[in-house]
């Protein structure tokens, strides 16, 4: 038995044959014909035609269908298109457009570039590189690097997108955040400072928490009151003076009075003025009243120091004789400083210098009159006729009292042994020059000159002492002159960290501490090595930096191991590794792992633009319209209408009828009068009615009275029973008897008692006219409009129903008491009236007039003469009439 379905094989004398044989490339059949055809062939009139013989440019298709077309076409239909019909190096289309160019051809429009002209371009046309490739950024048609942009680390193909660490993206490129700020906003605020450092709300900057200060959610964040230090606001570790820390970690006032610190059942330090005496704080002043300072040793009060101007003797504070207004010494008794002016300290006494007047640094600097000073003392002046005078500048002295020898009026010649010669006198050796000890005297061309030849230890003779500090680095020098010297800058010592080069000190480079001319302590990225300061990477091979004798990191995916030395690490993408070979950092916009085994992209968490790359898993900045939360990034649509936000208790962007106001979105209808906003402030854009906008919304009727919706300056509306006039709003009330109006010439209601009178240009109001059946009268009383179905006489003023007779389905007319026209057409108007069709045409049930029926009664048709005739089987329709209606 044939089948007439088709299949893989078909009944051939009585045996199952495959299609195959008889179709060639056939895949179904039945015994008459080939159904469908095998892979990339098509049935076509009943054979199976190869896809490349049908389609053209078709590589694989079944039956009637191309499946897939070769390279540089396109399906279109059922059909390949040749792309190149579009641009030769298109080779993906569709009938109107080049889809895709082959490499290394971009498409821009409908036309295929070659970009290779332009570097790392990815899109382009005939002149320049319109998007770059992914990494880099079209700067004047230039591509180049995000890396090459300052601090950027991802950019799109047009700008900077994200900044490394320490900086911000501000107008497309990165500005750096404020010092010791790892990641910020702005340049005014910091989300995350670096290591050891915390945000000061009220500095704006990254600081280290000082003592006092305690850290809460990366926040420096002051200590209670009565706490020096603490560990939270509720957990103080100590206390001010006169608290202690109670066992709930709380200061609490110490019992005691007077008590600086205590425990929780004594005092035991008293403040100052007090002794501690059997668990009390006892007065110094019990002791002696000018006591200041006390204390409790043996069993017994002992005054320490008294008041300025006393001191301690025998446990009595005694007056401080001889001396001035800083007093003495509370101990030995010996001067601060001296009562007169003219008096110097020698050994803690105050002593009184001859001729002296004023004294500053326990020296005279200016002597009584009839003085004259001379080195460090005063010399009384004599006259010029005094017997043994010399003539000192322009004043005469006492030659004894100058140490002169030998002498004339002029000068001295030859001075007392132990002096030498100060201009026309002679003093001592440490009266001309400070810290000298020996003096000598050089010969000049023309006069002989006094110098220091051996100044006391630490100085060095140049004419007079001078401190060994001064020459560079030198703690000790040469402090005497030899024959023939006249200078002496050879230095025998030198500090710390100096070496000594011939007599001068050499500052061993880099160095910050040292011991002798051996340097052990070296600047910043320097390390010590034989005593001497290298840079680090030449002491640690691959050390990049050093603080304090110990290198600090190592260069990029190296790290420093338990012998101080770099080794790789073996981490992909790592920083900084720690000693165990795990990463401790890893490169910027990459995370650790839980483990710290691997460095994963930021892309790993959802929505990261900006990882931690020392804490694993945790983001620092997500992109725009997300926040952090749980080291994690989330919609700030979680956040109550909100689009855009800084944290999760902080929206920037509401969505539309929202504002943000203190982080949260409210709805502008909570506005005064506002009917919407903006979505970034709290700044209305427009106004309910009855309200307009100046800034803010205000009432219309605030500024025009009886308003109803208005603009800054002008009344738009008015309120019921008002109407508008000269921008303002005036009652209804002053149209006569007028309640409610649309404007100054319509009035839609009058009071009672009068009528609306409407001349076809004003409407207003009337008395009443006292016309029965009237509707509508004139000003004047004349009735215009009758109630139906009353008409109004014009001659009589009267509103009068229609004559019974004009009742038959008709309309009276307004002016005259006759029908104007018929309402059905049973009838028709004659003389006024309405009379029924068949009255005066037989058989007859509807019709135009006295003379034209249109439809006849049943039994009935119309004839040529349009008269109702009785209906004959023999008759023939001669028009086809409409039926009647119910």
């Amino acid at each position: 038995m044939s089948r007439n379905r088709g299949d893989i094989t078909y009944l051939d004398n009585g045996k199952c044959t495959e299609c195959g044989n008889k179709y060639a490339n056939c895949a179904m059949c039945n015994e008459t014909e080939c159904l469908g055809c095998n892979t990339d062939f098509s049935l076509n009139d009943k054979e199976c035609v190869d896809c490349v013989g049908l389609f053209g440019t078709c590589d694989s298709c079944t039956n009637d269908e191309c499946l897939h077309c070769k390279e540089g076409t396109s399906q279109v239909g059922y059909g390949c298109y040749n792309c190149s019909e579009h641009d030769t190096n298109c080779v993906e289309c569709d009938s109107s457009n080049c889809l895709k160019c082959k490499m290394p051809y971009t498409l821009n429009g409908e036309n295929c570039f070659d970009c290779s002209d332009f570097k790392n371009c990815e899109t382009c046309n005939t002149t320049q590189c319109v998007t770059c490739k992914k990494g880099y950024v079209n700067l004047g048609n230039v591509c180049v690097e995000c890396r090459t942009i300052s601090n950027c680390s991802e950019c799109d193909q047009t700008s900077c997108i994200s900044c490394n660490l320490k900086s911000f993206l501000n107008d497309k490129t990165c500005k750096n955040c404020i010092e010791n700020c790892d990641v910020c906003n702005s340049k005014d605020s910091c989300s995350i400072c670096s290591v050891d450092y915390r945000y000061n709300e009220t500095s704006h900057s990254c600081v280290i928490c000082s003592s006092g200060n305690y850290v809460h959610q990366e926040y420096c964040r002051p200590c209670p009151s009565e706490c020096t230090t603490c560990g939270s606001a509720t957990q103080c570790t100590s206390c001010v003076d006169g608290y202690f820390v109670n066992t709930e970690n709380n200061c609490v006032s110490c019992l005691t009075r007077n008590c600086v610190s205590c425990d929780l059942t004594m005092c035991t330090t008293c403040t100052n003025g007090y002794y501690l005496n059997n668990r009390v704080c006892e007065e110094c002043s019990t002791i002696d009243e000018k006591c200041t300072t006390c204390s409790f040793i043996d069993n017994s009060p002992h005054c320490d120091s008294c008041e300025n101007g006393y001191w301690v003797e025998e446990n009595k504070c005694v007056t401080c004789e001889g001396c001035g207004s800083l007093g003495c010494e509370y101990i030995s008794a010996l001067c601060y400083n001296c009562p007169n002016q003219s008096q110097v300290l020698v050994s803690g006494k105050c002593v009184t210098v001859e001729g002296c007047k004023v004294v500053e640094n326990n020296e005279c600097v200016v002597c009584d009159d009839m003085y004259v000073k001379i080195g460090r003392r005063c010399i009384k002046t004599q006259t010029e006729t005094t017997k043994g005078v010399i003539k000192f500048r322009k004043f005469y002295v006492s030659s004894i009292d100058v140490n002169c020898t030998i002498f004339t009026t002029e000068g001295c010649e030859i001075c007392d042994e132990g002096y030498y010669h100060y201009e026309s006198v002679c003093l001592r050796c440490e009266e001309i020059y400070d810290n000298c000890e020996k003096c000598s005297v050089i010969t000049l061309s023309n006069y002989n000159q006094t110098i220091c030849s051996v100044c006391k230890p630490s100085y060095y003779p140049e004419i007079s002492c001078h401190e060994c500090t001064l020459l560079n680095g030198c703690s000790e020098c040469i402090n005497y002159l030899t024959y023939n010297e006249t200078s002496t800058k050879k230095c025998t010592k030198c500090m710390d960290m100096f070496i000594n080069n011939v007599g001068e000190c050499v500052k061993i480079a880099k160095c910050l501490q040292g011991v002798g001319e051996m340097c052990t302590l070296c600047e910043k990225n320097y390390l010590v090595s034989e005593g001497r300061c290298k840079p680090c990477g030449d002491v640690v091979i691959g050390c990049e930096t050093s603080f304090k004798n110990e290198c600090t990191s190592c260069a990029e995916g190296h790290y420093i191991d338990s012998n101080k030395q770099c080794s790789k690490c073996s981490v992909d993408n790592c920083f900084v590794c720690a000693q165990d070979g795990t990463c401790d950092t890893c490169v910027t916009n990459t995370t650790k792992n839980s483990d710290s085994s691997k460095c994963l992209s930021c892309s790993i968490l959802n929505r990261c633009t900006l990882c931690d790359n020392t804490t694993p898993n945790k983001c620092l900045l997500c992109a725009q319209n997300y926040f952090t939360k749980n080291k994690l990034c989330e919609s700030c649509s979680t956040l109550n209408k909100c689009i855009s936000c800084s944290d999760e208790l902080t929206c920037l962007h509401c969505v539309d009828g929202y504002y943000p106001d203190d982080g949260k979105c409210k709805s502008c209808l909570t506005i005064n009068g506002c009917k919407t906003c903006s979505s970034t402030s709290k700044k209305c854009h427009t106004c309910k009615d009855v309200y307009y906008l100046d800034n803010e919304c205000k009432l219309c009727s605030e500024v025009f009275s009886n308003s109803a919706t208005c603009t800054l300056k002008k009344v738009l509306s008015c309120q019921p029973h008002y109407f508008l006039k000269n921008n303002r709003c005036v009652g209804c009330d002053a149209l006569f008897g007028c309640s409610e109006c649309e404007n100054e010439t319509m009035c839609t209601k009058c009071n009672d008692g009068l009528n609306l009178y409407n001349n076809g240009s004003t409407q207003m109001c009337s008395q009443d006219c006292d016309i029965t059946k009237c509707v509508k009268c004139d000003i004047n009383g004349i009735c215009e409009m009758c109630e139906e179905p009353y008409t109004l006489d014009i001659a009589t003023n009267k509103c009068n129903l229609c004559f019974d007779e004009h009742q038959n389905s008709g309309k009276c007319s307004t002016t005259e008491n006759l029908i104007e026209f018929c309402e059905s057409k049973r009838f028709y108007l004659n003389n006024g009236m309405c009379q029924q069709c068949n009255t005066t045409l037989s058989n007859c049930v509807l019709c135009d007039n006295s003379s034209t029926c249109i439809l006849c009664s049943t039994g009935f048709l119309l004839d040529e003469n349009n008269n109702c005739v009785a209906k004959t089987t023999s008759m023939s329709i001669k028009l086809a009439t409409n039926c009647e209606p119910n």
